[in-house]
Formats: C-alpha cells, sequence, structure tokens
C-alpha cells in the first residue's frame, strides 16, 4: 500500500507544479490591485492557459486524497516534493541547463529524506471524526478564511506573506483532504458533504493567496514556501493521529528525515535552472 501511497503522491506533485507553473505565467499578466480580491480569480477565470493549470492542480489534489487514503499524511505530503526533481530533470533535458551543485545537494536530500519517511514514518494515519476534530478544523477554517481580509486591511500582499497565508490554507486542505478520504471510505456521506464544502472554500482561498504571491513572486521562490508549510504542519501532526506515533527513537529519525526533505526542496526550488522552466 505505502508504494502505491508514493506512486500517487509522486503523481500529484509533478500535476501540481505543472500546473502552477501555468498559473503563474498568467497570473502576472493581472494588475497586482487585484490582488487578494475575487477579481483576481476571475480575471484568471478568462484565460485558457491558467484554467489548464487549474485542471491539473485539481487533478493532483484527487491524486493526493487517493495517497491519502493508502498511508499517513508523514508519508504522502513530503513526496510532494518529487515535484521539484522532475523540474531540475526538464531543465537538464529541455534547455540543456547544468545541474549545479545546489540542485544536485538538493535533489539528493529530497530522495534521502522520502528514503527515510518511507523506513520510519507511520504508515497510517485516522483523524478522529470527533467534535472536538470538527471544533479544531472550524477554527483553522475560521483563522484561514479570515487572512485574505486582514491582509488587504494592513496592505500585506507580497510574495512571501501571501505565499505564507497560501501554504496555511493548502495545510488545512492536507487535513480536510485526509478526513474527505475517511468518510468516502466509510461510506459516510453526510460528512463527504461537509468536508467538500469546506474543502471548496478553503481551496478558493488558497488559490486566491497563491496567485497574489505568483504575481510578485516567481514560483521557484513562492512554491518552496508552501510546500515547507503545507508539509511540516501535517506531517508533524499525523503521528497523533497513528498508534505507531512518531516511530523509533522518539521520532528523531522522523524529524530529520521531514527536515531533510524540506531543507533539499528549498535548494532545488532556489536554484536558477529549475526557475527557468518554471517561469
Amino acid at each position: 500500500m505505502v508504494v502505491f501511497a508514493f506512486g500517487a503522491a509522486f503523481l500529484s506533485a509533478v500535476l501540481a507544479y505543472g500546473g502552477s507553473a501555468m498559473q503563474a505565467f498568467e497570473a502576472r499578466k493581472v494588475p497586482k490591485s487585484k490582488a487578494l480580491r475575487a477579481g483576481l480569480l476571475l480575471a484568471l477565470l478568462r484565460r485558457r492557459l491558467w484554467l489548464a493549470g487549474t485542471a491539473l492542480n485539481a487533478a493532483a489534489f484527487g491524486v493526493q486524497v487517493l495517497a491519502l487514503s493508502l498511508a499517513s499524511l508523514a508519508v504522502v505530503q513530503p513526496t510532494l516534493a518529487a515535484g521539484l526533481i522532475v523540474l531540475a530533470v526538464i531543465a537538464k533535458w529541455k534547455l540543456g541547463e547544468d545541474i549545479d551543485r545546489t540542485t544536485s545537494a538538493g535533489v539528493a536530500a529530497i530522495i534521502a529524506g522520502l528514503v527515510g519517511l518511507a523506513l520510519v514514518a507511520p504508515r497510517h494515519d485516522h483523524l478522529p471524526q470527533t467534535p472536538t476534530t470538527g471544533v479544531v478544523m472550524a477554527g483553522g477554517f475560521a483563522l484561514i478564511a479570515s487572512l485574505p481580509v486582514a491582509m488587504r486591511m494592513l496592505d500585506r500582499s507580497g510574495g512571501l506573506i501571501a505565499s505564507l497565508a497560501a501554504g496555511l490554507a493548502y495545510a488545512w486542505l492536507s487535513f480536510s483532504g485526509a478526513l474527505l478520504g475517511e468518510s468516502f471510505r466509510r461510506h459516510s456521506w453526510t460528512l463527504v458533504g461537509i468536508w467538500t464544502v469546506g474543502t471548496t472554500v478553503a481551496a478558493i482561498v488558497a488559490l486566491t493567496a497563491e496567485m497574489t504571491a505568483l504575481q510578485s513572486w516567481p514560483v521557484t521562490r513562492s512554491k518552496p514556501v508552501v510546500f515547507v508549510i503545507q508539509t511540516l504542519l501535517p506531517s508533524f501532526a499525523a503521528p497523533f493521529f497513528s498508534k505507531q506515533g512518531f516511530g523509533p527513537l522518539h521520532g528523531v529519525p522522523f524529524a530529520i528525515s521531514l527536515l531533510v526533505v524540506a531543507a533539499g526542496a528549498a535548494a532545488v526550488g532556489a536554484s536558477r535552472s529549475v526557475a527557468k522552466v518554471a517561469g
């Protein structure tokens, strides 16, 4: 099951990074006065390339939910870093870009970290469908929904702050995706409906924040920030819901593996060769 989960997560990563690169190309053409507003998405909805990129991201999320039904958040989420490896390979293959030492070290770190997680991360985690879970998720949802409003009021819509907001929203989506998959597996159709609505609204918030970030930042600067947040938060939280806990040696190998993946993603994302592919 874990092998299939890795495969599905890898496919999700490829689709997500490909879609984000297409979205970034179009987002930069929209006036920054529309940042963090519904008008930003409305303007992008009229652009075919952006719609194609969004379709790839929607497919990526669907595949991610499938992966989460097969393995834990701690296994699935870090695998999204593999998308950066694909961009590095394309840079070498299509553009003839030399893979510098930073990129090579980053790719090696991602692979090493993923191997480590495959060995020590909890295989499964079932988020409890309890009132406590609902309250915590509702609180997180309220916080995320208020972020765009607060950012507009404070006039904070730069690449970094918008990427941080998008990362938090996507982290919430990771949990809701796991709960959605769990509800679907149990045929709890009422909960499926609830989590589908919540996931849809949160996805709109996340997408708005991410497109705002891509208006002023390249995807290779924004995506690693988003990736680290949407990976570290769910992955560190996942063991609390697993009988295995944090794994052997009180979770030290798990934490090290996860941080190695995050560091590798940051290194590859910052490389010039990958930046040329992602635009």
